[in-house]
């Protein structure tokens, strides 16, 4: 970054001795990559944190409600909104890209929070408030009626206040009852002697000059400055004795009633002004050493102490690092009685324990780990960008299919099959009818493995059954230009969805040739045609790819013997086709060879599974003594209990 974009940054914020190299690092690593150090989160959120420690500030300075700092608080407290202040400030022109850097609100939020949390960390809290407002993150509805609140007050709080007391003679000293009534001073009442001890006393001949400066020291006159050095906010309304003090004091107007109802209760009993003995200690405010005085703290809000606050956030910030967990952010508005907190877990995604053992497995057996085969930083950058609903999803299912927890799955839907029977009435044979079908399904109620598989072959075969290949053929390419729009039957609409719409009415009105469209029945019905439509044409795009033995490789969820779960039928029902089909270019690219050739191999015990023409009976998957969980992906070890020989578990890559 050249001297001229750091002097940007500098006005930008109103701050000419930001430092340069803090400047440099925040804008450097928020292009960098997409993967940003931890380090350099812990800066951006600090910037978060301590924006929101201002505007809290702010709100208590200006005696906002808690509604009023929430409503502002969650107005810029997300991304989106981030990142629009620091496109609105420049900042995309001033962040250098790298190689994997991309142009996202996510790299001009992380930009411009990190750059506020430099300026909080090198400049004074005065200073750090200017900076937030001047950079327009209180430009925008509530945001920008609690500003205007704020300059408002320190335009208040700017008017000239009588600085000087009147003057005092020594002779009305000793006669208080005789003071002006126009005096600022509220009349003392007179006190016998014998209450106080000589050496508290004044003297009595004491000049005016004196007297004068003594009673400057004693008297606060100028109560709206000496507010404002003591930064005192108001006070709750549950505290005794000092909330009445501080309420009144912050209105100049009623000051003086304030020394009248208050201040003169300092005083115990009638005495003179030369009998005038120190205020107690537990008074209201105390009317001597000023230096000495502590600002007083609004009990009933957030605290306003920022470095406390910002320290607090730190700690947990790094205590969330190193167990794992996930931080929800709180409202401001959240009740004081907590829900009882459950014991910390950690909270990771499913893909990345299953790298994690699939790496292990690697390291065991010395073959190449999965960022150098199937998982390279490519291909991870890739599934990074799919949508990010199917996005764990959707990379589980890349680290999983084909794996060692897979095949332990198809051996554990083998044994079943061998303790059913060889003559299972629900495996697919070629004359089922779509009635029987339908039958089949409502019964493959999932409990294990081998009837997940069934029901899997059974929901694709009625898709086909039904002309779903048919209707979706030429589903790929969809016209949007009007002159180009074809409508199916006269209807109008999109066409891609009024085609996949007749697939379903097509399984209807096969199956349910008689019952009518109007009832509620046929609706009922066609919800359940619709989702097995919809998961068999998910299906569809596996086995196109790769081949009909695919679904065998998709670890279902229920697996007793596998470690790191599956993925459930309806999940990928959910999925939208377009991530779908994006996601099966990247799983081509990555392992596509591998699978297909599993798939080939697997073909055999495809179709004794699940359909009823097989000629082996037989397989080296169900009677090998080798651990299958220790195999690693890809080895030939695995291949090798799907070509019908058991081998000694050698392990070698044919990737």
């Amino acid at each position: 970054m050249n001297a001229s974009a750091i002097e940007r940054v500098r006005t930008l914020f109103g701050i000419p001795d930001v430092p340069a190299d803090l400047i440099q690092e925040a804008i450097t690593v928020a292009g960098a990559s997409p993967k940003y150090p931890d380090g350099f989160k812990n800066l951006s959120q600090l910037g978060v944190t301590s924006i929101n420690a201002c505007v809290q500030e702010l709100g208590i300075k200006t005696s906002s409600t808690r509604e009023v700092i929430s409503d502002v608080m969650t107005n810029y407290n997300t991304m989106e909104y981030r990142a629009v202040v620091a496109r609105r400030n420049g900042i995309q022109d001033l962040i250098e890209y790298g190689n994997n850097g991309r142009k996202t609100e996510r790299n001009l939020a992380f930009a411009i929070t990190a750059l506020v949390a430099t300026v909080f960390l090198t400049q004074e809290r005065d200073f750090f408030r200017k900076s937030v407002i001047k950079l327009g993150f209180l430009d925008e509805g509530s945001g920008l009626q609690l500003r205007q609140k704020y300059e408002a007050v320190m335009r208040e709080r700017s008017v000239p206040r009588p600085t000087s007391p009147p003057s005092v003679t020594a002779a009305s000293v000793q006669d208080r009852t005789t003071m002006d009534e126009q005096s600022l001073l509220p009349p003392f009442r007179q006190s016998s002697e014998a209450s106080f001890s000589e050496d508290t006393r004044l003297p009595a001949a004491t000049s005016e000059a004196s007297l004068t400066s003594e009673c400057s020291s004693f008297v606060p006159f100028n109560l709206s400055t000496e507010i404002d050095s003591l930064d005192i906010v108001h006070c709750s309304a549950t505290q005794s004795g000092n909330s009445q003090v501080i309420t009144q004091a912050t209105d100049p107007a009623q000051w003086m009633d304030l020394f009248d109802s208050e201040l003169c209760q300092v005083f115990e009993g009638p005495r003179s002004m030369n009998e005038m003995s120190p205020p107690a200690e537990n008074c209201a405010f105390s009317l001597q050493a000023t230096a000495l005085r502590e600002p007083i703290i609004y009990q009933d809000t957030c605290a306003v102490n920022v470095n406390a606050a910002i320290a607090l956030v730190e700690e947990q910030m790094s205590t969330a690092a190193l167990s794992g967990t996930t931080r929800k952010r709180k409202s401001v508005n959240d009740n004081n009685a907590q829900k009882p907190k459950r014991a910390n877990t950690v909270i990771t995604a499913r893909w990345v324990s299953s790298l994690t053992e699939e790496m292990e497995r690697c390291q065991l057996k010395d073959s190449f780990l999965p960022p150098s085969v199937f998982f390279r930083e490519e291909i991870e950058l890739q599934c990074s960008k799919l949508d990010g609903r199917w996005n764990e999803m959707l990379t589980s299912i890349l680290v999983q299919i084909a794996d060692s927890n897979s095949f332990a799955c198809l051996r554990e839907a083998v044994c079943a099959s061998k303790s059913m029977g060889s003559n299972n009435a629900r495996k697919i044979s070629t004359d089922t009818s779509v009635a029987d079908r339908l039958h089949i399904l409502e019964k493959l109620n999932g409990e294990n493995v081998y009837n997940c598989f069934l029901a899997r072959y059974h929901t694709l075969e009625l898709f086909r059954d039904c002309g779903g290949n048919e209707g979706t053929e030429d589903l790929r390419i969809i016209p949007y230009a009007a002159d180009k729009m074809v409508t199916h039957s006269g209807r109008r609409g999109n066409p891609t969805r009024i085609a996949l719409a007749e697939v379903t009415d097509r399984m209807m009105t096969r199956e349910f040739p008689s019952l009518a469209s109007n009832t509620v029945e046929y609706k009922r019905k066609r919800a359940a045609m619709k989702r097995h439509r919809l998961l068999a044409s998910r299906f569809q795009t596996f086995v196109d790819a790769f081949g009909p033995a695919i679904l065998c490789f998709i670890q279902p969820f229920n697996g007793q013997i596998a470690s790191n779960g599956g993925i459930s039928d309806n999940k990928i029902r959910e999925i939208n086709e377009t991530s779908l089909k994006a996601f099966v270019d990247i799983l081509n690219r990555s392992q596509g060879d591998y699978l297909r050739e599993v798939c080939q191999a697997a073909e055999p015990l495809l179709q004794y599974l699940v359909y009823e023409d097989s000629t082996i009976t037989e397989f080296a998957i169900e009677r090998t003594d080798v651990d299958i969980l220790q195999l690693p992906k890809g080895s030939k070890g695995l291949l090798r209990l799907l070509k019908g020989t058991s081998g000694n578990g050698e392990i070698d890559e044919i990737y």
